[in-house]
């Protein structure tokens, strides 16, 4: 079950730490976001990739930690694009740690190893 909020409480959820700064800073282009297709997040999520990989390869250790950065925020619009709120973010991160990581990351680690050669 989700957490409590209280009633007219805004968007905003504090729960999401430095995610609601994220979510905030692409409020002004809500109606933009959500006349996306899933295509368009299949491309940022591809490119995204390429250019995380580039710096990697280049030795450029902050712009992949930045690309890592790019990726939170096109997964926080693929969020809502797909009809969250923010506080629904926060009860599926949390629902999706809870049942899938916690207590499991050695497994994860092992099938990850066997499956990609990660």
């Amino acid at each position: 079950m989700g957490h409590v909020h209280g009633e007219g409480e805004k968007r905003d959820c504090p729960y999401l730490g430095v995610l609601q700064e994220i979510w905030e800073v692409w409020d002004g282009e809500h109606e933009q976001i959500m006349a996306q297709s899933f295509s368009h997040f299949n491309s940022l999520y591809l490119g995204q990739l390429q250019e995380l990989v580039s710096h990697h390869n280049t030795g450029n250790t902050q712009g992949a930690i930045n690309e890592a950065i790019d990726f939170m925020s096109v997964s926080m619009n693929f969020l809502r694009w797909s009809g969250l709120s923010a506080h629904e973010i926060y009860d599926a991160i949390k629902d999706r740690v809870d049942t899938r990581y916690r207590g499991k990351v050695r497994a994860i680690i092992d099938r990850d190893a066997g499956r990609y050669g990660a």
